[in-house]
């Protein structure tokens, strides 16, 4: 979504569902952006992380592919934006994206898109 550094990830977990036991079983991307905000993706497939540690990564870039992995009930990519407090705490953002119509929409938690 913006132009970043990744800072972390995963990409070799192969199992997720709607059990709690999968729950730190996802594969992931986090990039650190310029203004010190991190982007999450998440539930990555397995191998589907197309990035490396360190790499810079820009705007339109193509970064992972979206799967099932960890707590999750089908494919789909859970996205967030986040500041960090301390070692445990995050402050989310509020997310805005450009419809293919031109519309600006803020994406509300809970709601599928």
């Amino acid at each position: 979504a913006r132009t970043g550094t990744v800072v972390a990830l995963r990409s070799d977990a192969d199992a997720g569902g709607e059990d709690l036991r999968y729950k730190n079983s996802y594969n992931y991307i986090i990039l650190r952006h310029d203004d010190g905000t991190f982007a999450e993706y998440c539930h990555l497939r397995k191998g589907g992380v197309l990035v490396k540690l360190g790499q810079q990564v820009k705007v339109q870039e193509r970064i992972g592919l979206s799967g099932n992995t960890g707590f999750s009930s089908r494919p789909h990519l859970h996205f967030s934006v986040f500041q960090t407090i301390d070692g445990k705490t995050r402050r989310t953002f509020p997310i805005q994206f450009k419809t293919a119509e031109g519309k600006v929409e803020t994406l509300v938690e809970g709601k599928e898109y």
